[in-house]
């Protein structure tokens, strides 16, 4: 139960800040959860400052890459285990198998895609992973769709109907779209005013 407050916590708001602004983020929250009579069920192995909530999210970030770093597709790969790596694979795994809508924003090589591409090859190969092998993971299967100053709402639209229909057929996958470059949409007169204030937002 308490990985499991610590990771709604996280899942649900911390990750969506900067890193400069996480700390005031589970200071406040915290604050609130120590004064709640449910707070005395957690103690004492229930995180008490920012500090330890920290650490905690840290040692989940990297006990979960160390689970996926025990196949061989890493080890082939020989990719190392950077701060953003870690968290990409976490949250990306818990919003693909809750089938939580997830936006990943960032520069080149904040490993947006290699993240992607590491889940897709743990939670395809059934031989490589017992959890998927025994049925306690989904398999997924990834639709990617490439923007570019051409795409139109109807390219965006028809991905999502690939993988909607993939869904009905396969019940024991889950569809995951991977829509990359949004920034390169440069035409938005196509689009209806939600389609066009939603991806905006990432122009």
């Amino acid at each position: 139960m308490m990985i499991g407050i610590i990771l709604s916590i996280f899942i649900s708001y911390g990750c969506r800040f900067s890193v400069n602004l996480r700390s005031d983020y589970y200071s406040y929250i915290l604050q609130d959860i120590k004064i709640t009579p449910f707070f005395q069920n957690l103690k004492p192995a229930f995180p008490t400052t920012t500090n330890e909530f920290l650490e905690a999210i840290n040692q989940l970030r990297t006990q979960f890459f160390r689970n996926i770093d025990d196949k061989s597709y890493l080890k082939s790969q020989a990719i190392a285990a950077n701060e953003a790596l870690t968290e990409n694979l976490l949250v990306e795994f818990i919003c693909i198998q809750t089938k939580i809508p997830l936006f990943i924003i960032g520069k080149p090589g904040t490993s947006k895609s290699l993240s992607i591409d590491i889940l897709k090859n743990w939670l395809s190969n059934s031989s490589n992973n017992e959890y998927v092998r025994k049925g306690k993971l989904k398999r997924i299967r990834v639709f990617p769709l490439q923007c570019s100053p051409q795409t139109t709402p109807r390219a965006i639209e028809k991905i999502f109907e690939q993988a909607r229909r993939y869904q009905q057929q396969q019940k024991d996958y889950l569809e995951n779209l991977k829509i990359k470059k949004i920034k390169k949409i440069k035409n938005f007169k196509n689009f209806n005013i939600k389609e066009k204030k939603m991806f905006q937002l990432f122009c």
